[in-house]
């Protein structure tokens, strides 16, 4: 896993133990950090193999 996602799952984390978020808001934050740290890098790799002058749109 991607260290950016590591963190934000040690965070939304911690405010679900201090009860600063839901359990409701914990899951969504938690399915946002797994598309997001998932799909960037996958969306990343994609653009790493486009021809330069399609890599820039």
């Amino acid at each position: 896993m991607i260290p950016r996602g590591e963190v934000r799952l040690i965070f939304a984390g911690i405010g679900l133990a201090n009860r600063v978020v839901e359990q409701e808001l914990y899951s969504a934050l938690v399915t946002m950090i797994m598309v997001s740290t998932f799909g960037g890098r996958n969306t990343q790799r994609r653009r790493r193999a486009m021809p330069p002058r399609l890599a820039n749109c």
